[in-house]
């Protein structure tokens, strides 16, 4: 029998209540433990990727080349 994984999740729709510092610590926590962590920023704002990887890693808007469907395609 394999090990069962669980889940956290951090939501609220407010803004400003510690969401993203709340993830980071819970999640910084737990890897100091031993334990295997995958946080997932679904945040536009993306703050947690960028405590993460390090806000120079993280490009702003005005850095990102825009493609239209037809360069996809």
């Amino acid at each position: 029998m394999g090990i069962m994984s669980k889940s956290i999740s951090i939501f609220n729709h407010k803004g400003g209540i510690a969401k993203t510092t709340t993830a980071f610590n819970v999640g910084w926590s737990l890897a100091n433990q031993g334990y295997q962590v995958l946080l997932v920023d679904l945040d536009s704002q993306c703050n947690l990727t960028g405590l993460v990887l390090g806000y120079d890693q993280c490009k702003e808007d005005s850095d990102l080349e825009l493609f239209t469907i037809i360069d996809i395609i």
